[in-house]
This record gives structure tokens, sequence and C-alpha cells, in this order.
């Protein structure tokens, strides 16, 4: 059981964790671009994660940015890495690169490509889930497992990261003076929720909203300075409040190393064995902190192709041979190959309760779906699985023959949408070709529509 101690709480100082959402074209990267440089200082070292087709490097160099008040020339210099894959694990492997590189600020333009681009959780997920079968167990043991790592990597850089984020869009129809000075209806576009998991912005310090016209909205803050603030074309300015709140407080206390070294162990082994026979007693003692050996690795891999474990890789570097021989006990049990009191009790392998197991059948059912095998999991598996599918009640993603029927229904009876449609596609492309973030955009322009015709019947 871990131990808590109560103490004083005293504000610290902290690295930024920002994330910044909008519609394409309302100055995400830009933004971020200003807000990083004032946070790096004039020494400071910036990198961005590049998801957006090398969009970023556009502003490398001076730029000149129409700033309400005046104009302002930015000389932006910073490194970038290029994605054309967007998984979670390489957007996990960017960031430790950015850390081990000393950077100071980590701009991730856009988080949103790690959900839903090529190689993100939903296509992973996806590709996990047998073909006619539901996907619920897949997010449990392949979705929710990468997304938390990612989400993870991120929190614990000690380096400022800014996260951008794209918004699904909706077109709304709004009443303008024209430089006649007559009224006329223009269509807007508006964001909607974000191109991520719903719960990603609750892990930021800050969440700035930008709509198409560059208004900045703060919509979160842990800044007291900045709640509710709304600026357009916003400039440095708040960037040097934000810098300031950061460094104000204590010095964030050093990492706390949890895990005593093998040599300490044994130090202190030999030390109170005094009584009984201490070369025993240390012997014991270094069975327990010894690596795994390679006849113990072997049976763990043996058994987790047996079981077709799809989860996080093993790390045999950290783990140790008494934790070996527990793991091994366990997967046997699993497979069959021995009786759940012959081995080491093993955590992980205790199974759901009856409770948890009725609510995950209560809300599958919300959905349609029914669910196998919930007795055989684990009890950390099935909460995994409970979050998920409240996650699926709010948000069920859509394939991409799905999204393009819908499209295609609405583009038939409705002549503006269909210009819209028209208007994303290069000459000769067809609509399945699309990337799955603007095929998205044009399915939720659709739905959204069906919804309003819905209402109005």
């Amino acid at each position: 059981m871990t131990q808590l101690t109560i103490k004083k709480a005293t504000k610290k100082q902290r690295k930024l964790r920002m994330a910044l959402t909008g519609p394409s074209g309302s100055g995400k990267t830009l933004v971020s671009l200003i807000f990083a440089q004032v946070l790096a200082g004039k020494d400071g070292k910036i990198l961005v994660v590049d998801s957006e087709h090398a969009s970023a490097s556009l502003y490398s160099g001076p730029v000149t940015v129409h700033h309400q008040t005046e104009n302002k020339t930015y000389n932006f210099d910073f490194d970038c890495i290029e994605l054309d894959e967007f998984s979670p694990q390489t957007y996990i492997s960017a960031i430790k690169l950015a850390v081990a590189n000393k950077y100071d600020v980590l701009i991730i333009d856009s988080l949103s490509h790690a959900w839903s681009g090529k190689g993100g959780v939903l296509e992973q997920v996806d590709a996990k889930t047998p073909t006619g079968g539901n996907s619920f167990q897949t997010w449990g043991r392949v979705g929710t497992p990468l997304q938390n790592q990612l989400i993870d990597t991120i929190l614990s850089a000690p380096i400022h990261v800014i996260m951008t984020m794209r918004v699904k869009t909706d077109y709304v129809i709004e009443e303008r003076t024209n430089k006649e000075g007559k009224a006329v209806k223009v269509p807007k576009k508006v964001g909607l929720g974000i191109v991520q998991r719903d719960t990603t912005e609750y892990e930021a310090d800050l969440v700035l909203s930008l709509d198409i016209e560059n208004r900045l909205t703060v919509s979160k803050s842990r800044c007291p300075e900045l709640d509710g603030e709304a600026i357009v074309k916003p400039d440095g300015a708040m960037a040097e409040t934000i810098k300031k709140w950061l460094s104000s407080g204590d010095e964030p206390a050093p990492p706390v190393v949890t895990k005593p070294s093998e040599e300490n162990i044994l130090e202190v082994a030999t030390e109170i064995a005094d009584a009984g026979d201490a070369d025993k007693f240390v012997a014991e003692v270094q069975e327990v902190v010894a690596k795994p050996t390679p006849a113990q690795v072997k049976r763990i891999k043996q058994l987790d192709d047996q079981l077709e474990f799809e989860g996080e890789s093993r790390n045999f570097n950290t783990m140790t041979s008494h934790g070996a021989a527990t793991l091994i006990a366990s997967l046997e049990v699993k497979a069959g190959e021995r009786e759940p009191e012959d081995g080491p009790e093993y955590t992980e392998s205790t199974g759901a309760s009856a409770e948890q197991i009725r609510i995950a059948q209560s809300m599958a059912k919300r959905l349609g779906e029914e669910l196998e095998g919930l007795d055989k999991m684990s009890g950390p598996v099935i909460s995994s699985l409970i979050n998920d599918l409240q996650q699926r009640i709010n948000y069920k993603p859509m394939t991409k023959a799905e999204m393009c029927a819908t499209v295609r229904d609405l583009s038939k009876t409705n002549a503006s949408f269909k210009a819209t449609v028209t208007g994303s596609l290069k000459p000769g492309q067809k609509l399945e070709s699309l990337p799955t973030a603007d095929l998205s955009t044009l399915y939720d322009m659709a739905a959204q529509h069906r919804l309003k015709m819905q209402e109005t019947m």
C-alpha cells in the first residue's frame, strides 16, 4: 500500500502544458511560435513536431504579424521534426528526443493526428479489431494504453509543451455589412469539439481557443491572471504573463528515486543480518534484486506468444528475477498450465467484480453491443474497458465507408454542401482518398446539417 503523507501546500515553479485549439486557418501554429519564443527566451531552443505537411517551416525566419494596435516582426528560429506517420509511439519518440537534446519548448502541431491520422489511435484500434467483431475489448488492450502512454509522456517531460488540436467544424450563416453598406448573409466557419479524446484538455494548465478571425479565448486557466481573457490576434504579452506565473514559487523538488540500487540493498542486508546465516540472507536478497535469467525471458516471451499478448513491450531491464518468476507463474495460470494455488499471487490476475461486469454490460447494451468473456477479465482491464465504453457512448468513431456514404447522401440534395465537397477534392480525386481528418470534417458538417433538419421536422 502507498504511504500517504500530509504536507503544507506551496506553489512551485513548473513547466507549461498548454492546449491551443481551433479550426483550420485560425492561426494555431503562428500563435504557438509567438508563445514559444517568449517561453524559450533569447538563447532557448524550440522544437516543432509538425504533422501538418511542413506548414510550420513556412514561418521560419522574419515574419511580420498585423496585431490589433501595431505591426510586429518576429524572427522565428526553431528546429522541426516533420512526420508522415502519426502513431502515438512516433509522437512519444519525438518527445523523448526533444528532452534528450535539451530543448526548452516543444510544440506538437498537431496532436489531433495522433488520434485520427494515419497510424493514430483510431486506426490502430480498427486494425486490431477482428472483422465483424466489436472493438470494446480492443480499446481496453490497445486504444486506451496507447493514449495514456502518450499523455503521460507529455505530462512527465521536463520542458514546456504546447499542443495544438484541430476542432470539428461547421458553418453558420451570419449577417454582415459589406463595403457598400448593405446587409448580406455570409457563411462563417465555427469550431465544435476537439479532434482528440475529449478528456485530453483536462490535463492542460491552459486551454486557449482560436476562431477563424484569430480571436483567442481562454477557456481554461490555472493562471488566475488569464481567467476569462479574450484577445484578437494575440502577441507575446499573454505569454509573458504565463512565463511569470510559471517561474513564481519555490524551486521544484528533485525527482524522488523510489527504487534503491542493488548495491544499497545488499549493503543494508549485510548490515542487518547480524543473526543467523548472514551469507544465506544476502544470497536471498540478491536473488530478489537480480535481473531475469535468459531462461526466464525466453519463457515469458513464449507465454506471451501463446496468450497473444498485445500490450506494450515487456521491459526486462527494469524487471527483477523475482518479478519474472511471479509473472511466469501468473501467465502459466492464464494458459491453464498451473493451478492458481501453485504459484505466487499476481495482482493483475484478480478477476473483475460482479458490479463491474454489470456496469460494462449495461453500457454496452446502450450502444447495441454484446460483450463476451467479461468474467475472464482482470479488474484493471475491465475498469479501463468501462472508461472506454463511456467514451464511445459520447463519441463512436465512424469508418471511412460510413463517413463517405453520409457525405454523398447530403451532396445529392444540398447544392451548397456539394460545392464544399468538390472544393475539398483535387481534380480526379475520390472522396475515399481524402485524409481521415479532412473526411471527418466533411462528415461532421453533414451530420450537423442532418441534425438541424431533424430538429425542424
